[in-house]
């Protein structure tokens, strides 16, 4: 091999053509490479990212207990994000348990933000979500597979839609008696 190798490279014009080749390779693909992260640095910036989280807190101090459904949505992106509305999902779009899609209405309260909102860079919304509401939902998605597969959707006026997890405890107050 080691002999191959220096009659590839013996100075000869042959062996300097190949060099001059590989060097054309090297810089074209180096090029590209440059072209391709330039493209990613500059168009990752325009999407839309948004953290969500959904879970059950309990109001202290009230007695009895209050629970309420809290759905804090924040923007961790750069462009500002406006989100119009909430609801549910439930199922699958394939096999037995077909999808189902509820809407969710968000009372005007005080404590809860706006919809539709304007979200900034690092701005958040929270809504506190009445109980009874979810026990509507919890008699609509009255086998476990629709309970196990339920998710927030959240939807911005960019035609955008997040589709969001609940928390454990979610599934816990889901898979209860009614709560108050």
């Amino acid at each position: 091999m080691a002999e191959y190798i220096t009659t590839l490279f013996n100075g000869t014009e042959h062996s300097l053509r190949l060099l001059e080749v590989w060097g054309v390779w090297l810089s074209s693909i180096g090029t590209l490479a440059a072209v391709i992260t330039a493209l990613w640095l500059g168009l990752r910036s325009e999407r839309i990212k948004i953290d969500a989280s959904v879970q059950v807190m309990r109001l202290i101090p009230s007695n009895p207990p209050q629970h309420h459904l809290v759905v804090r949505i924040v923007n961790t992106g750069v462009r500002p994000v406006t989100l119009g509305s909430l609801g549910w999902t439930a199922g699958y779009r394939w096999g037995p348990y077909k999808q189902r899609t509820f809407w969710q209405r968000v009372d005007h309260k005080p404590e809860n933000s706006p919809l539709p909102v304007e979200l900034r860079d690092g701005a958040e919304a929270i809504y506190y979500l009445d109980m009874a509401v979810f026990n509507q939902l919890r008699e609509q998605l009255e086998r476990p597979e629709y309970r196990q597969s339920l998710k927030l959707e959240i939807f911005t006026s960019q035609g955008k839609r997040f589709r969001i997890k609940p928390n454990k405890s979610v599934f816990e107050e889901l898979n209860q008696d009614v709560i108050v």
